[in-house]
């Protein structure tokens, strides 16, 4: 049997006293992703969310007169398919029996919930990652970020015509481009900014821009506007699993936006080789992530 865990693999196992420190067991700290995500929970096999249009204003009706009535339909679906993830270690009788100093059993689950934990950080931030990439779509047929959202009021954008740095003034951009969406039948969306998202590489740039009382990188003594006026509520959030080192991302307040579906929760179980002695320990969880509206991030960058 291949990759299971033996005494060999651990010879400080039996020496008395030994310090139970593992070199490179790194905490992972708070995930990352549910700061990016809305949370929901599933008891199917996969989520379907409809969109719809909207009605517009009320005509006016003159005495007598019949009222006018307004059409709706269904726009377009997101199916969320909820991926299933399972992995485990082997452990042979003898390393469990001689490794009781540092209590491997112990030691493996617990890397067992931080890997499944690593799994959804990467699969949150691939939301992000492959946000420009037309191969990972929507239910309106279009990547996450673009230029073309299709709605009967005509193409929408939740990015700039032309991808560029961040700064004070593509933040100030990207702030009036979500106040001025619109729904799908050219209605005002009444969206507003509420977090901006940005790698490692962008996190001293965004606390300059953000919370600076003054405007950054000028001598004029203007005040900040996008501090004094709030367009960032929540502030900003680092993710340390972005792989572009320019790309930034800002959150509205619009609903249904970006969204995680639970459909198993991770647990954990154990079974047993009866004639090999080996313990083999377990983790399985689904869970989906997708976006429903567009309207729900608004990005940019060098590409």
């Amino acid at each position: 049997m291949s990759n299971i865990i033996i005494k060999g693999d651990f010879p400080s196992n039996t020496i008395k006293n030994y310090v139970t420190k593992f070199y490179g067991e790194l905490d992972m700290g708070a995930s990352q992703w549910e700061a990016l995500f809305e949370k929901g929970t599933s008891d199917r096999a996969s989520e379907t969310e409809v969109l719809t249009d909207n009605f517009t204003v009320i005509p006016a009706k003159p005495e007598a007169s019949n009222i006018t009535y307004q059409s709706a339909s269904q726009q377009f679906a997101t199916i969320y398919n909820h991926d299933s993830f399972s992995g485990g270690f082997q452990i042979s009788r003898e390393a469990k029996d001689d490794g009781k100093e540092i209590d491997l059993m112990k030691k493996y689950m617990a890397g067992l919930a931080t890997a499944g934990q690593r799994t959804n950080e990467f699969r949150g931030a691939n939301i992000f990652n492959r946000a420009y990439n037309s191969a990972y779509i929507g239910g309106d047929g279009k990547q996450l970020i673009s230029l073309s959202h299709p709605t009967k009021s005509g193409d929408q954008a939740n990015t700039l015509p032309n991808q560029v740095a961040m700064s004070e003034a593509s933040l100030e951009d990207l702030n009036v481009l979500a106040l001025n969406m619109k729904d799908y039948n050219g209605n005002i969306a009444n969206i507003s900014t509420r977090k901006l998202v940005v790698p490692t590489a962008l996190k001293h740039e965004a606390e300059r821009i953000l919370r600076s009382p003054l405007r950054v990188s000028t001598a004029n003594n203007d005040l900040n506007a996008i501090m004094t006026l709030g367009d960032f509520p929540e502030g900003f959030v680092v993710n340390k699993y972005l792989t572009s080192s320019t790309m930034f991302y800002v959150l509205t307040d619009c609903p249904d936006g970006l969204k995680y579906f639970e459909r198993t929760a991770p647990t954990f179980s154990s079974d047993k080789s009866f004639e090999a002695e080996v313990s083999k320990y377990k983790i399985f969880f689904r869970n989906s992530f997708l976006w429903t509206d567009f309207r729900g991030i608004v990005g940019c960058g060098n590409i």
